[in-house]
């Protein structure tokens, strides 16, 4: 059995280390002109090639459809999407990309990329392994203990 002070300092730890990460990220996502709902509805379009709609994007990230029609409506104003009427079902949109959308999602992917690289600059491949192996560990335990309402 661990010491459950240990355990304690160890989460406080990795809670602060995705703080960290997550606060630089933001930040300078922020600096494109952009906010958070608005980065993760990009990348949700760029990664299904603008085939996508915002019933999709609801659906995906478990929020309203509301939500995401203001979302997707900042993001018409901004230049970044357009709509495009969809053959296959009338009732919906698809979402595509305009190519000031595409510049923002690489610029973005290139601000995640720098990061993991500066976050893991000082571990070597072998400490890399180890710690996916301790986070997977750990995660199968909290699923385990979770009575499935965990993924």
């Amino acid at each position: 059995m661990h010491n459950s002070e240990e355990i304690h300092k160890v989460m406080c730890e990795l809670m602060k280390m995705s703080r960290m990460h997550h606060s630089r990220v933001e930040n300078k996502i922020n600096k494109l002109g952009i906010h958070r709902s608005q980065h993760m509805a990009l990348m949700y379009i760029s990664k299904n090639d603008g085939n996508v709609t915002q019933k999709d994007i609801s659906g995906h990230y478990g929020i309203s459809e509301a939500a995401v029609s203001a979302t997707v409506k900042k993001l018409e104003t901004q230049g970044f999407v357009c709509k495009i009427n969809n053959p296959n079902d009338a009732r919906y949109n698809s979402l595509k990309l305009t190519d000031k959308g595409l510049d923002v999602v690489k610029k973005s992917v290139d601000i995640f990329n720098a990061a993991e690289a500066e976050t893991f600059e000082n571990i070597s491949g072998e400490e890399l392994n180890m710690l996916r192996t301790l986070i997977l560990k750990m995660q199968s335990s909290i699923r385990a203990e979770s009575d499935g309402d965990i993924k």
